[in-house]
């Protein structure tokens, strides 16, 4: 449900008390300088802690449930929380002063289809086209608030079973203050997961996904959409005609991939988010879980 995370803490001297804690000393190898920061690692999240007293935790606070080995199993909502408590309780921080500055929300799960066709169907978003120039079997979408990443887990991961990775990387939070999450307290306080299912449903609603299971009548239609500049070289008015047309060609004529995902995305999502619910009334610092 949710992986990378990036916190800001104003005030973090006390994390240098920490005995799972390391910190090294960034020497500049060019000038011999000392940089700015001391650095230290836990279970695959990385610690910064600047002259000023700013403290940066950046890192998968899925991986961080799996001692920071991977991500590519299940993480649900009841494991979410557990691992917050956890990660708040090894360092003594106070959830209310963990500031979030970047956060991915997305899942793993069984696809409908072929992963790598339909990667090779993701034209763009909103105007955005979808780039693989970093790796064949993964997709990235960006735009100036958040990017849009779909890819072949089970290639990455060298799984045996398929498995497709969707999410969304926000790197600005004005998005979801409207969804009042804004520290890692809001995580564990409200309802937060029906906003960004919706959200989550929405961006997929909205990605040019051109189906490959298209009947063979409608190949050269196929072949032209799968051009990002066709689809630039329209008027708003065209593409919006143009879209509506194809995706009516698609659900009566198609395996209709994308919606046929878009239901797995939701089923996969509820699954996570209803687990046992878990009471962390008992932790010292009385953050509630109120679902």
């Amino acid at each position: 449900m949710v992986d990378f995370v990036k916190i800001a803490i104003r005030d973090g001297h006390f994390i240098k008390n920490s005995k799972l804690l390391d910190f090294k000393v960034l020497v500049s190898s060019k000038t011999g300088e000392l940089e700015n920061k001391l650095t230290a690692k836990h279970k695959g999240l990385k610690f910064y802690l600047y002259d000023s007293g700013r403290l940066i935790i950046q890192g998968s606070l899925h991986k961080y449930k799996n001692n920071g080995a991977y991500n590519y199993n299940d993480f649900t909502l009841n494991e979410l929380i557990n691992v917050i408590k956890s990660l708040l309780d090894d360092f003594e921080l106070k959830p209310y002063l963990c500031k979030l500055l970047n956060i991915e929300f997305g899942l793993n799960l069984e696809p409908f289809g072929d992963i790598n066709k339909l990667l090779d169907g993701l034209v763009e978003h909103k105007g955005k086209k979808f780039d693989s120039s970093s790796n064949g079997n993964f997709r990235e979408c960006e735009h100036s608030d958040y990017k849009i990443k779909i890819y072949n887990k089970s290639e990455q991961c060298k799984l045996q079973k398929p498995k497709l990775r969707y999410e969304i990387h926000f790197n600005k939070m004005r998005k979801l203050r409207p969804m009042k999450i804004e520290t890692l307290k809001d995580l564990i306080d409200h309802d937060w997961t029906s906003s960004i299912i919706d959200y989550l449903l929405k961006i997929w609603d909205e990605v040019l996904l051109i189906d490959y299971t298209l009947d063979a009548e409608f190949n050269i239609k196929r072949i032209s959409w799968l051009n990002p500049n066709y689809w630039k070289s329209l008027s708003p008015m065209q593409k919006s005609r143009e879209r509506k047309k194809m995706n009516e060609i698609i659900l009566s004529h198609s395996r209709r991939l994308q919606l046929n995902n878009k239901l797995r995305i939701e089923s996969k999502w509820n699954d996570l988010r209803t687990m046992e619910k878990v009471d962390v009334s008992n932790s010292p610092f009385n953050y509630r879980v109120n679902l």
